[in-house]
């Protein structure tokens, strides 16, 4: 049975290039280009990191707007995804679920190396904007993420408060970077370039240290840290106005006549 090991950035390029002739009989004259994406596209592949190739279609009717495969070549994960250019735009460049990721994809041409560059230099018109309205939206699971760490907490469930506590950390990150209109280059380095943003609660630094550092489960220290972070990050979602919509049960559920 194949299993994973490790690839050097060169063992990748040569299993992209014995994949291009494959795709482009997969595809026929619907293949308008092709690409690498992701940490192989950005150079900064690691021993273990995947390989992924966009295919970008002339004509693709599915409902989900995309098709994929994944799996392994001599121990390498390579994932294989096809779209038309449109689908792509949306799903990188507009602010999506998974613009936090997403949004920081970049492009190296295998196959129609023109398209490809005009792609990977589309900018959406209204970035800060969409962030805004997308930072609103996610807001409810990074309250719903914080009360599971407090309730976590108050029941001194120090074995579950590993697993929320980082999923209220990982919410938060991506409201960070809504609030930024900056998206992180790869999920690893989240905590990581979190620090290094301009609109962040003063406090975030210290509850990240925590969990880093794995004391997360001082259940009195994350109490206090995550209350902190939460409120100054409600703060900060204040000041930019970007809380209009919770308002009171009343307005949102208004007596009809």
């Amino acid at each position: 049975m194949e299993t994973i090991r490790e690839h050097t950035h060169a063992e990748r390029r040569r299993v992209a290039e014995r994949l291009v002739p494959l795709i482009r009989k997969r595809f026929g004259e619907n293949l308008v280009a092709l690409a690498t994406c992701a940490s192989f596209a950005r150079g900064d592949d690691g021993p273990y990191s995947d390989l992924e190739l966009v295919a970008f279609l002339e004509r693709f009717d599915d409902p989900r707007g995309w098709g994929g495969w994944g799996g392994l070549v001599n121990g390498l994960l390579v994932e294989v995804v096809w779209m038309t250019g449109e689908r792509y735009r949306e799903r990188t460049k507009g602010v999506t679920r998974e613009w936090y990721l997403a949004g920081a994809d970049r492009l190296e041409p295998l196959v129609n190396a023109p398209f490809v560059e005009a792609l990977d230099e589309y900018a959406a018109p209204d970035l800060e904007a969409d962030c805004a309205r997308q930072a609103e939206d996610h807001w409810t699971e990074v309250q719903e993420s914080t009360c599971k760490v407090l309730n976590a907490v108050r029941t001194g469930n120090r074995e579950g408060v590993g697993l929320v506590g980082f999923d209220m950390l990982h919410r938060m990150m991506i409201q960070l970077a809504l609030l930024n209109a900056r998206p992180f280059t790869t999920f690893v380095r989240m905590i990581e370039q979190s620090r290094t943003l301009p609109v962040r609660p003063a406090a975030f630094e210290r509850l990240a240290d925590l969990f880093v550092a794995g004391r997360h489960t001082d259940l009195e220290r994350l109490d206090a840290l995550a209350r902190e972070t939460y409120d100054q990050l409600e703060s900060l979602m204040r000041e930019r106005g970007l809380l209009r919509q919770f308002g009171t049960i009343e307005a949102a559920f208004p007596v009809e006549g």
